[in-house]
């Protein structure tokens, strides 16, 4: 890709695709900075370049966690593109807001989407996510079956049952068995769930399987810390450590790790949802170093919601 978008460019020096291309490269090999500096590149000799404008987006919801830079590049590619690429977009938008903490904003571009493509089962699946940023987690899981029914490709996700009392215990374990099986044939790494099929796996007493894949977790956490990989820049490598080693019982450990988690812009409203509630944290959720940084999760994702409201206020989107 690098080869031939800069061979394109020994033609033309302001060829905006090739430096779009040039920008997803620098995407692909998690260079953040570099990416935008193309995507910027490519705007500069096409300002209605709309691939440009999401995957700069993109890169910013990936590495920066600037949500205003995400929902104002990927509004921009909206405003560009009304044609098959539309719905994906709008459903970027929502995701982004719901994960901002804006759940009302989020309904009104999945309603948007669903105009487009009267797909009813990606519409309640958005739906049920709204609901588990809610804290309401069994009517997100009622939704999540509901979309299933509909489109078996609708997987329920294993952070639907996470969060759910003892009584979802054998049903939770079936789909972490059922996910478990989709990573085995795949081949693919499972980076950051590992610990969820854990933690299902230990809840029925399976607690040798389930220490594999804890162990598998912090494999997978450890690799992507050693080769900077996305994965930790935006936190979740040291949360996910942080959280597996708690449930495991090494305080040390867990608290090196959220305490490097403290250090990173984990300023999304989905932060306070996910360490208030991630039963991991069952252990130590009573202490006063775990409540100091959990204030501190709340204060950071408190602050960037202010400055993304005032900033939606100010263009008129709510």
């Amino acid at each position: 890709m690098l080869y031939l978008a800069n061979k394109a460019l020994s033609f033309d020096s302001q060829l905006s695709g090739a430096y779009r291309a040039r920008g997803r490269y620098y995407f692909y090999k998690d260079q953040y900075e570099k990416a935008i500096e193309e995507f910027d590149r490519a705007l500069k000799y096409n300002p209605n370049d709309y691939n440009a404008y999401y995957w700069k987006g993109v890169t910013y919801e990936s590495y920066l966690g600037d949500c205003i830079q995400v929902i104002d590049n990927i509004s921009k590619a909206a405003d560009r593109n009304k044609g098959k690429d539309l719905p994906s977009y709008l459903d970027v938008l929502g995701d982004y807001l719901v994960l901002a903490g804006f759940l009302d904003k989020a309904k009104y571009y999945y309603q948007e989407e669903y105009k487009l493509t009267r797909d009813s089962a990606q519409y309640l699946y958005s739906f049920a996510w709204i609901k588990v940023w809610a804290a309401d987690f069994e009517e997100a899981l009622k939704l999540a079956k509901r979309a299933n029914r509909m489109d078996s490709t609708k997987i329920i996700v294993l952070g639907f049952y996470c969060y759910l009392p003892d009584s979802y215990n054998d049903e939770a374990y079936l789909n972490a068995k059922r996910w478990a099986g989709i990573y085995e044939k795949t081949g693919d790494p499972n980076l950051n769930e590992s610990h969820r099929i854990g933690i299902a796996f230990w809840r029925v007493g399976k607690h040798k399987e389930a220490e594999y894949y804890f162990n598998q977790q912090i494999k997978y956490c450890e690799a992507t810390l050693k080769h900077k990989r996305s994965y930790p820049q935006y936190g979740g490598a040291y949360y996910d450590l942080a959280a597996t080693y708690a449930f495991l019982g090494d305080k040390a450990k867990a608290y090196k790790y959220l305490d490097e988690f403290d250090k990173m812009k984990t300023n999304m409203a989905f932060w306070v949802i996910l360490i208030r509630y991630d039963p991991l944290f069952d252990s130590i959720r009573g202490e006063e170093h775990f409540k100091r940084i959990e204030q501190g999760v709340e204060s950071r994702c408190q602050a960037e919601h202010e400055r993304v409201r005032k900033w939606l206020e100010e263009r008129g989107m709510l």
